[in-house]
């Protein structure tokens, strides 16, 4: 319902959903919990069932894949908007009195937000030199070739967020030989596809870091190591003599 590790996901600020949407898919999760155990102790049929059982196989299959991408849940989206529904009418039925004032509170709310998120899309996320979801756009291949031309190194690391599939549209691979989500070995060198802060520095790597990585870049100047940079547009190469 917030936002991942991986940028496309969502925007920090809004979520998928917005955070004024959150208490109230929480609570229609809850309706839908009590009704399905209602529904089991009177042997009836609730369609809250179909939903809570979707959802939660869903989770379960998330949880087991060990992914933190928000981009995951997609397949069950709708669960989260069933939530959100049935919350929202459990709140007008407690404040049956106050359904009116209610009702327009909450759209005035959904109103702002969807405003501040307009403003924000349009005038901030892409008027950026760079927006979260340059890997679409931005080419890292001269970095990598220029590296591959002039430098020895045993491990490159790319900062690709994790996604490999960028790396293997410009330099295309076997599928039987990707099958490894974090890295990928040619026979001569191995590629990572994630830089951060908890990426190894080491003098026999080299790094192509995107220059508003700041969690690597501090990371690096905190490690003490003498390094050599080449820049470009939007990335940095560091390497070590």
């Amino acid at each position: 319902m917030t936002c991942g590790s991986y940028r496309l996901d969502a925007v920090p600020k809004f979520y998928t959903l917005y955070p004024l949407s959150i208490p109230f898919i929480v609570l229609g999760f809850i309706g839908a919990v009590y009704s399905f155990l209602v529904s089991l102790y009177k042997r009836t049929f609730q369609a809250d069932s179909i939903y809570l059982l979707f959802f939660l196989s869903g989770l379960i299959t998330i949880g087991l894949s060990g992914s933190g991408y928000v981009y995951r849940a997609n397949s069950f989206f709708i669960c989260y908007l069933f939530f959100l529904i049935k919350g929202l009418f459990l709140c007008c039925r407690f404040l049956s009195s106050y359904h009116t004032g209610f009702m327009l509170l909450l759209s005035a709310g959904y109103l702002l937000w969807c405003i501040s998120f307009c403003s924000f899309y349009f005038r901030v996320y892409t008027m950026t030199d760079v927006c979260p979801n340059y890997l679409y756009s931005i080419s890292f291949r001269e970095c990598v070739d220029d590296v591959n031309l002039n430098l020895d190194y045993a491990d490159l690391y790319v900062d690709l967020v994790n996604m490999k599939e960028f790396f293997f549209f410009y330099y295309p691979a076997s599928p039987y030989d990707t099958q490894d989500e974090e890295t990928f070995t040619d026979g001569i060198h191995t590629y990572h596809f994630l830089t951060d802060y908890s990426t190894k520095i080491s003098p026999s790597s080299v790094y192509v870091v995107y220059k508003k990585n700041n969690e690597f870049l501090q990371n690096l100047s905190e490690s003490g190591l003498a390094y050599q940079t080449w820049e470009y547009p939007y990335y940095y190469v560091i390497y070590f003599e």
